[in-house]
């Protein structure tokens, strides 16, 4: 039941935030803030900047250290190269005169060697040449047992006592009965 006429009323809708001089202020403070962000980072390229050219020319010199030490290297590599040619000209020359020596040498022993072996051969042509013969029995051909053994019944291993289990009460299958 309804007395009297009381309709209801819409709900009277007031803003209750923050303030425009507050508004303002956090305005003003991101502004600052980004204008600090931008220096920072303006900063930080400049000194990136900087270090990043330190290191380029760091390493033109050190490429062109290398290249000194390159071109010192390949100099000493040839005079040694020259060095060593010289010293196995002068050794292989040496060991010709020696070789040449050694042969001379070896021929004349070789020849005497050749006229003992070849008396020492005609004595042995004048021997009677004798040949044996000898006759063995073949070996007896090898022979294989058959591989099957005769199958055994397996030992049974699992043993039950029955001494050992008594009845008594509480002792096997409880029913509840």
């Amino acid at each position: 039941m309804c007395f009297g006429n009381n309709q209801p009323q819409q709900p009277q809708i007031v803003y209750q935030g923050p303030s425009q001089a507050d508004i303002d202020a956090n305005k003003l403070a991101l502004d600052n803030y980004a204008a600090d962000i931008a220096k920072s980072q303006e900063d930080f390229q400049d000194d990136l900047q900087a270090q990043i050219d330190e290191a380029n020319a760091a390493t033109a010199a050190l490429e062109d250290r290398f290249a000194d030490d390159l071109t010192d290297a390949n100099t000493a590599a040839a005079a040694a190269v020259s060095d060593a040619n010289t010293a196995a000209d002068s050794t292989i020359a040496g060991a010709n005169t020696a070789a040449v020596t050694a042969v001379d040498g070896a021929t004349g022993q070789a020849a005497a060697d050749v006229s003992a072996a070849s008396a020492s051969a005609q004595q042995q042509v004048q021997q009677a040449i004798t040949t044996t013969t000898q006759q063995t029995d073949p070996e007896l051909p090898q022979t294989t047992k058959s591989n099957k053994d005769k199958k055994k019944d397996p030992k049974k291993t699992l043993k039950i006592n029955t001494g050992g289990a008594q009845s008594q009460a509480g002792a096997g299958v409880n029913l509840g009965i």
